[in-house]
């Protein structure tokens, strides 16, 4: 009985440090990186969201008045909607969405290319 105990308890503990990881979500497509933040938004996962971008955590509070503008546009429309087809520049290391009154309002997202993969850089919202 104390080993299965002692194994549940090993169990329990390597699960959730396989859900934990400092390491951002990193996306080969556009597709996946789009998805990624229509399952946050679905899920109303604010710390998985604000916690994906590599720029300072300083810009949580931004990051949070972010995904709150964003979980308002999702009940309309997925984000993936929105951009069928499109994929990342393949000669570019800066990628941006939205801002300046386009199809996300004043929210920006911005991807960075590292490593062959993509990540979340920063978001902010310009007004």
């Amino acid at each position: 009985m104390k080993k299965i105990i002692f194994l549940g308890m090993c169990l329990c503990v390597l699960s959730s440090y396989s859900e934990k990881s400092d390491a951002p979500p990193a996306f080969t497509n556009f597709t996946q990186a789009i998805t990624f933040i229509d399952k946050c938004l679905d899920d109303n996962a604010t710390n998985r969201f604000v916690t994906a971008f590599v720029e300072p955590r300083s810009h949580e509070q931004m990051r949070i008045n972010v995904f709150n503008n964003l979980k308002r546009y999702n009940q309309r429309n997925k984000l993936a909607s929105l951009y069928p087809g499109r994929e990342f520049p393949e000669n570019d290391t800066l990628f941006g969405l939205g801002g300046h009154f386009k199809e996300l309002g004043c929210v920006h997202i911005i991807f960075n290319q590292t490593n062959n993969v993509w990540i979340l850089k920063d978001t902010f919202i310009c007004r």
